[in-house]
């Protein structure tokens, strides 16, 4: 069950001095908990047969983990920061950590944010659903 692992705790483990023993579990954990954040925008890019750059994505769950605000290695920041560097047009929303995220991305031109999921919708391409808040879940 190597995807169950808290990013945060395999990165504690991953960064401490090494010892007698490798850590190539931890490490294994660690590799592909990064490789999954950008599993949607590797799967949305070949649906669009690699050009995504006059799409517009709609990125809904920024925040880490459902029912938070905090950003502190969200997926949704890699997605972001992915899909706008291929050109497409993002327009997100999270129900809590919005605000943070307009903070940290405002210099993003790409990057715009809704009032609410519906709002976000009305002109995408495609939805991408990085947290699982429950609002999301029965629309």
């Amino acid at each position: 069950m190597a995807a169950a692992a808290s990013p945060r705790m395999s990165k504690r483990c991953t960064n401490r001095p090494k010892r007698s023993y490798d850590f190539k579990i931890l490490e294994a954990v660690s590799s592909v908990n990064e490789q999954q954040k950008l599993t949607l925008v590797r799967k949305l890019k070949r649906y669009y047969d690699w050009r995504i750059e006059r799409q517009e994505v709609c990125p809904v769950g920024l925040a880490f983990k459902p029912d938070t605000d905090d950003i502190r290695e969200a997926p949704s920041l890699e997605i972001i920061a992915e899909l706008t560097a291929a050109g497409a047009s993002v327009v997100a929303f999270d129900p809590e950590a919005q605000a943070n995220v307009e903070r940290l991305l405002a210099d993003n031109k790409q990057l715009s944010f809704a009032d609410s999921a519906y709002d976000a919708l009305k002109d995408a391409d495609a939805l991408l659903i990085a947290t699982e808040w429950s609002e999301f879940q029965n629309p």
